[in-house]
Order: C-alpha cells, then sequence, then structure tokens
C-alpha cells in the first residue's frame, strides 16, 4: 500500500510538470503533506527548488503538516558534508521553528531548536553562496542576541551581495522577536557604516529598510524602489537615513571590530 501510494503521488507530480502553480499543483501540495511520504516530499521539494521560480510548485509551504517525524526525517541531514543537504533540511525546518503555532505542535520540547540553530549557523560560512544566504535567512528567523555580530561580518566582508543583503535585513526579522533596543545599540553603527561604504544599492536599501523598522522610523524609501534598485530613490534614502542615525548619537566609531 505505502508502494503503491508512492507510486501514485511520484506519477502525479511528474504529470504536472511544467504547470507552474495551478489548481492542480495546490491540490497535490495538499495531498502529498497529508500523506506518510516524507522523504518524498523532502526529495520533490529539493527538485521544486531547482525549478525555474514562475514553474515552481512551492511544496515546502505544507511540509509542517508532517509533524514531529518530519522534523525527525530532516534531523539526519543536519550536519550533512554536502551543504546543499543541510541547507535544505535546516532552512525547512526553520520554516516550522520560527511560527510559535507551528513551533508548538512540532518542537514544543525544543528538541531540534538547538541542532537547527547549530546548522544554519555553520552553513553561514559554507563556500556555497546559495547555502550561505538560506542559511542567513533562515538564522534570522530564530537568532538571539548571540548572532548579532555574525550578521554584522557578513554584512561587512562577505563577497555574495545578496549574503550582504540579507545580513542587513536579518536585524529588521530579528526585531520581532529582539529587543530593538538591543539591536539599535549593537547593530547601529554597521548598519550607517553599509549606508556609507556599499556599492550595490541593494544591500544599500536592506540597510535603510532596517533602519527603518528597529527605530520604527519611516524614512521614504519603498519596498517597490528597493527591489528595483532605483539609484536616485536608494540613495536619497540612504542620505536621509544616515542623517538620522546622527542625531540619534550613532557614531561608526563604536562598530566592533
Amino acid at each position: 500500500m505505502a508502494e503503491e501510494t508512492f507510486q501514485k503521488l511520484l506519477e502525479e507530480y511528474e504529470a504536472l510538470q511544467d504547470r507552474g502553480m495551478s489548481v492542480e499543483a495546490i491540490e497535490f501540495c495538499y495531498k502529498i503533506a497529508a500523506s506518510d511520504e516524507i522523504a518524498l516530499h523532502f526529495e520533490l521539494i529539493r527538485a521544486d527548488n531547482q525549478k525555474p521560480r514562475e514553474k515552481r510548485f512551492h511544496l515546502s509551504a505544507h511540509f509542517d503538516k508532517h509533524g514531529r517525524p518530519g522534523m525527525l526525517y530532516l534531523s539526519q541531514f543536519l550536519g550533512s558534508a554536502d551543504d546543499g543537504l543541510a541547507t535544505d533540511a535546516a532552512y525547512l525546518m526553520a520554516e516550522s521553528l520560527h511560527i510559535e503555532t507551528r513551533r508548538l505542535q512540532v518542537d514544543a520540547d525544543n528538541t531540534f531548536l538547538p541542532d537547527v540553530l547549530n546548522a544554519l549557523r555553520r552553513l553561514t560560512s559554507s563556500p556555497l553562496p546559495e547555502c550561505r544566504r538560506r542559511a542567513i535567512i533562515a538564522l534570522a528567523w530564530l537568532a538571539d542576541e548571540s548572532d548579532i555580530d555574525l550578521f554584522i561580518s557578513h554584512l561587512k566582508t562577505d563577497a555574495d551581495e545578496l549574503c550582504r543583503a540579507w545580513s542587513a535585513t536579518a536585524f529588521l526579522q530579528m526585531s520581532f522577536h529582539i529587543s530593538k533596543n538591543i539591536l539599535q545599540k549593537r547593530a547601529s553603527p554597521a548598519l550607517l557604516a553599509c549606508l556609507e561604504n556599499e556599492t550595490a544599492l541593494y544591500v544599500a536599501g536592506c540597510a535603510v529598510k532596517s533602519i527603518e523598522e528597529i527605530y520604527e522610523k519611516r524614512l521614504g524609501l519603498s519596498d517597490a524602489a528597493v527591489e528595483r534598485k532605483d539609484a536616485a530613490a536608494v540613495d536619497k534614502g540612504r542620505k536621509r537615513a544616515a542623517r538620522f542615525l546622527g542625531k540619534m548619537g550613532v557614531d561608526r566609531k563604536e562598530e566592533r571590530t
């Protein structure tokens, strides 16, 4: 029966290839999440992630329906020497752990959280930029105060533009579960340095948006302008943000080395 279910789901997935998100694809997402085929679900999520964005089914959206057995299955890959495999597992687990209602269902006793955090911290040093990007994003959902310096380091020194951008937005994500006063004190000097020195418009724009969030101050830069890398809008926003931080007494000299 299990083999029959596996084969049926696999055939259904293959029949839906190249359609992208559709009613049938959405129904398939619910169906595989309601099944016991955890390994197949994870395998198909990994395959889905390799597709062009417009052709993805977003199969990961309901993986949490597998509950603790799903988390236990993923946990075996956290220490894998294959950074891609470890990142996919850690990211998927983090998606469940950072939403309280899901976390209470799959990890109420914090069995998995420490290992996920350790894996994500390790993966932020992966030689593969895509793994570092996803690890930085997922770590920001779960990070504690001790991770602030890690994000500052990537913001300052990572050679990959998106790793620097996601490090800038990490402070925004952290503001939902860490005191904004702490983030203001610890992250502001690095964000100010980014505003002054960063050459990539997208990274600078992300820094402005983080400053807006942790200070609860609108600085006139829209998300759309950041996404399209609008030079005039981003430059205006970064100057406004730098002036604001100056008025708040932020000094680059306070930045940790």
